[in-house]
């Protein structure tokens, strides 16, 4: 199966009803036994030294082969990320973006319009994703509580 690494928050239900795995590549490099030579890695390929850690961290942990696919949030993330897209893509990395509208108007039909495009990208619908979602709602339910207990 492959495995589809994501830098922020996105619809997970659509990767999984995909048949890929998702991988959070935030944990990837913070879970890391040195995640500093996962930012040194990245200087050394030319990342610059002042760029966020983060930004190299993920770069390093896609680099290295975890995942075989990446999700780029070019919108409503951190500005950094469209230029990671892109430097993925040129290393022949298939990358899917999703965006997140920043419209009042409307807002609910450009959400749903953008994730039958990320669906249809990643070779599913969000059909078959909502339909997943089925299956994880009682861990979200958890973890909504989980995240009430520690605010």
């Amino acid at each position: 199966m492959k495995r589809v690494g994501f830098t922020t928050t996105v619809p997970v239900e659509i990767i999984f009803a995909s048949g890929k795995i998702p991988v959070d590549l935030n944990n990837v490099f913070i879970t890391d036994d040195d995640p500093s030579s996962m930012a040194d890695f990245a200087e050394d390929e030319g990342l610059p030294r002042n760029l966020c850690a983060w930004i190299k961290g993920i770069y390093s942990a896609v680099r290295s082969g975890s995942v075989d696919e990446v999700v780029a949030v070019t919108q409503g993330d951190c500005s950094n990320s469209h230029a990671l897209a892109e430097l993925f893509i040129n290393s022949g990395i298939k990358v899917h973006t999703f965006s997140y509208p920043f419209e009042k108007e409307g807002r609910y039909e450009a959400l749903k319009f953008e994730m039958e495009r990320f669906a249809k990208s990643i070779g599913t619908t969000l059909e078959a994703g909502i339909e997943y979602s089925k299956k994880t709602d009682s861990v979200r339910q958890k973890l909504r509580k989980l995240d009430k207990m520690t605010a």
